[in-house]
């Protein structure tokens, strides 16, 4: 354990305003667990499944991903729609995922 990453997202501009991220992760029981290991092992693809469970987080919610490998795509897509995340080694092969929306903070005024 202990080996951690956190994506870096540019900082976005939405309605005119600078925006940045405000690098908060929510406590960690406001995340729910997502196992998805043993549909890897049954040939099913977990993509669909996670996105659903991502779509119905709550803004101070996230999700913990335990796969048994780093889902390195699945982080970059969700990092470029606007999650956070943290990565931790798991026992043996596996590997948790921390994902959150990342709030966001005005750095600029509109126009």
């Amino acid at each position: 354990m202990g080996e951690m990453s956190r994506t870096a997202n540019p900082i976005p501009v939405i309605d005119g305003r600078l925006r940045a991220p405000n690098n908060m992760m929510p406590p960690l029981n406001q995340f729910k667990r997502c196992d998805v290991r043993e549909m890897i092992r049954g040939g099913i693809e977990p993509f669909p499944f996670i996105c659903e469970r991502v779509a119905k987080l709550k803004p101070d919610a996230g999700i913990i991903i335990v796969a048994p490998f780093l889902p390195s795509p699945l982080i970059e897509k969700l990092g470029s729609e606007g999650f956070a995340s943290k990565v931790e080694r798991g026992k043996g092969t596996d590997w948790l995922v921390y994902l959150w929306r990342e709030p966001v903070r005005i750095l600029g005024p509109g126009p």
